[in-house]
């Protein structure tokens, strides 16, 4: 029985890593870029060179509002990261109607990220894959180019750093469980969701405390209990 038992376990993992060398194969890639990306410096580089990254897919365009707020707290996000030597990219996704607006808003915010050429038809196909009809929206995704955040910008927002590592473990960013119990500013497009984030917090905080004043308390309580009873059958 112990024998059928590590063959079992042996064929479940010689097949993880199979799949895993498989899906590591870089295809998914020029899948998801086509066969060059563009750089802000007007030259191009080759997909591949993501290769073993986590990739952003970062839908955005110039003449959005909420996008002017977010791609300067993008780029600082990213250039920590890189700096830190994390193997983590961007990969822009203009959605503006011409490619001189694209690149408008490229030298405004000094964004260093490998663009989609704006001509490519993998604009479309990837906003359609990612069911990204908006702006601006940051899709996650690992190095075998699997979908781990729909919208990390709530994320990237609030928690910074914090939130790669949390990509990296596999576990979800505090503002994505946040996100997910309670409606979203950003559903409701408010002018301040900080702040409403911020009231959020405060207010799972408050029910945390009173959650834990209320175990301590019964503790205390059940504390006395036996000492009084202890006291009562001392003669």
């Amino acid at each position: 029985m112990k024998r059928m038992s590590f063959l079992l376990l042996a064929l479940c993992l010689f097949f993880s890593l199979t799949v895993a060398v498989w899906a590591d194969d870089g295809d998914w890639l020029v899948k998801y870029c086509g066969e060059k990306l563009e750089l802000p410096d007007g030259g191009s580089v080759a997909p591949e060179t993501l290769h073993g990254k986590m990739v952003g897919f970062y839908f955005t365009s110039e003449g959005c509002g909420f996008c002017k707020e977010f791609s300067p707290k993008l780029v600082k996000f990213r250039n920590k990261l890189v700096s830190r030597g994390k193997p983590f990219e961007v990969v822009l996704v203009s959605m503006d109607e011409t490619k001189a607006r694209m690149r408008q808003m490229i030298r405004e915010y000094d964004m260093p990220f490998p663009a989609i050429p704006h001509s490519s038809i993998k604009r479309r196909l990837l906003s359609e894959r990612f069911h990204a009809y908006g702006t601006p929206i940051l899709v996650v995704v690992n190095q075998n180019g699997e979908i781990i955040a729909k919208d990390g910008r709530p994320a990237v927002e609030h928690e910074g750093t914090l939130a790669y590592l949390a990509w990296r473990l596999g576990l979800p960013p505090i503002s994505t469980v946040i996100f997910y119990f309670l409606p979203t500013p950003y559903q409701l497009r408010c002018p301040s969701p900080s702040i409403l984030l911020k009231f959020r917090r405060m207010g799972i905080l408050f029910l945390c405390g009173l959650v834990v004043w209320k175990i301590v308390g019964a503790i205390v309580w059940k504390y006395k209990e036996r000492q009084r009873a202890k006291s009562a059958a001392t003669p």
